[in-house]
């Protein structure tokens, strides 16, 4: 009976970190921060937002632009959509604001792309600071624009 306790206690565990690991893999595929060009990356946001999805994203956003040097980071919220609660809405946008402006300290453009109505209706009904955040309607637009930032241009 030791041995068969032992033995589901080790079957437990391995089937635990396999569960944790998958997590990681599935955060990973969740929160991509793509490099478009060598200083200039993508983060596509698709999906509802809550606060600690935001929070992975933000940080995701700030450590990968510092370790690839970034000049310019785009962030596409063209498949983002909210959700029927304001104050959350409110709560995970002001994180990513605050990621936003992370990136912004580390000397890195900020590009946002693909905003739709609701999105901004919900940033302008709030008191979010998008002071030195640029944003165009299209992920086409932003990589564009990002070329321009990165070549010394406007």
């Amino acid at each position: 009976i030791g041995d068969l306790a032992r033995s589901f206690a080790e079957m437990q565990a391995a089937v635990s970190e396999l569960v944790a690991s998958q997590g990681r893999q599935i955060e990973a595929l969740t929160t991509p921060l793509i490099p478009l060009r060598d200083d200039v990356v993508v983060l596509p946001v698709v999906g509802e937002l809550d606060q600690r999805r935001s929070e992975k994203l933000g940080q995701g956003l700030v450590d990968g632009a510092f370790e690839r040097s970034a000049r310019v980071a785009i962030i596409d919220l063209t498949g983002t959509r909210v959700t029927k609660d304001r104050a959350a809405d409110v709560e995970a946008l002001q994180v990513l604001v605050r990621a936003f402006q992370a990136v912004r300290l580390l000397g890195v453009g900020v590009v946002i792309t693909g905003m739709g109505a609701d999105i901004a209706t919900r940033i302008s009904d709030s008191d979010l600071d998008m002071t030195g955040i640029a944003t165009e309607p299209t992920l086409q637009i932003g990589i564009d624009r990002a070329a321009r930032v990165r070549d010394g241009g406007k």
